[in-house]
């Protein structure tokens, strides 16, 4: 248990000195944009059946790239914004999937051929000398994770630590798209720590009662030396979490089809589609562009 809580502290002081997201949102086009690409991030994820974490990680490189003081042009420049939000994800799946994706796919399905391999490559460079090679975020769904495991089995059944973790996973995913969460104060393990929370209260009634659920949120406030009565940030956080967790019952409850930035796992899993993987001389996957015969419509970068 000393272990577990040890690392979660590590985690806390990686995401603190270089994981950490300003607010450059200051447009609605720009939000607009970043809405648009997240949802297409999901969407390439789920036809290619990667981690869905690993648009959380491309999201991570996305807002911290373009919160750097170079990345001006790419704010205010839609097609730039686009090749920087494409080569996120490239980047991302080719450092956290064993799939990679191929530079040519990229370019002529993903993008539609709107942009060459040489222009992703240079963006690439461009995008790992601004965040100075930190391509590991801690992301809110590893930090829930861990947040789970340190809970004790005698507390937390393994029944119930499986339906907190759908719930986080959920409402982590919801935030991504909430662009009033993306600066200071709203770091990835503030996310975790109001995520789980919501789930306990969630789980609620025979598996866990409330004052179980006020001494877990006391005890993992401690654990991760986070504040709670005082913290501004961390009461608008869990708010905005909440409401995503009532949101998902009522859609849940109608039947109704699930809104692009309320990604309930039963209604993807519904939404897979097959895609075509090959394996090159090395011996790595690469997803081919032969994925589908729609696949340039499937799979196309969303208009911005």
């Amino acid at each position: 248990m000393e272990d577990l809580s040890a690392t979660l502290l590590a985690m806390r002081r990686q995401e603190a000195e270089g994981y950490t997201v300003t607010n450059y949102l200051g447009t609605k086009r720009l939000r607009e944009n970043r809405h648009r690409m997240i949802n297409w991030y999901f969407g390439v994820i789920d036809i290619c059946k990667f981690q869905r974490e690993t648009a959380s990680v491309a999201v991570s490189y996305l807002d911290r790239y373009l919160m750097s003081p170079g990345a001006a042009t790419a704010r205010y420049d839609s097609k730039i914004f686009q090749l920087a939000a494409i080569t996120c994800l490239y980047t991302a799946v080719k450092i956290q999937e064993t799939v990679a994706m191929d530079l040519h796919f990229v370019c002529n399905i993903l993008s539609r051929g709107a942009y060459t391999p040489q222009q992703v490559v240079e963006m690439e460079r461009d995008i790992l000398r601004t965040l100075k090679w930190r391509m590991n975020p801690p992301t809110p769904l590893s930090f829930c994770r861990q947040i789970l495991a340190v809970i004790p089995e005698t507390v937390l059944t393994a029944q119930a630590r499986q339906a907190a973790h759908d719930v986080v996973q959920y409402q982590t995913e919801f935030a991504l798209f909430e662009y009033c969460l993306v600066g200071e104060g709203y770091t990835a393990s503030a996310l975790a720590f109001c995520a789980v929370v919501n789930a306990l209260k969630c789980l609620g009634g025979d598996l866990l009662d409330e004052a179980t659920i006020s001494r877990i949120s006391s005890y993992l406030a401690t654990t991760m030396n986070i504040l709670r009565e005082d913290n501004v940030a961390l009461v608008k956080v869990q708010e905005i979490l909440h409401a995503a967790i009532e949101q998902m019952k009522q859609t849940m409850a109608q039947g109704a089809p699930v809104t692009d930035n309320v990604t309930a796992a039963a209604a993807v899993q519904q939404q897979q589609r097959q895609s075509t993987i090959a394996k090159d001389d090395t011996g790595m996957h690469i997803v081919s562009p032969a994925a589908s015969p729609g696949c340039s419509t499937t799979f196309g970068i969303a208009a911005i």
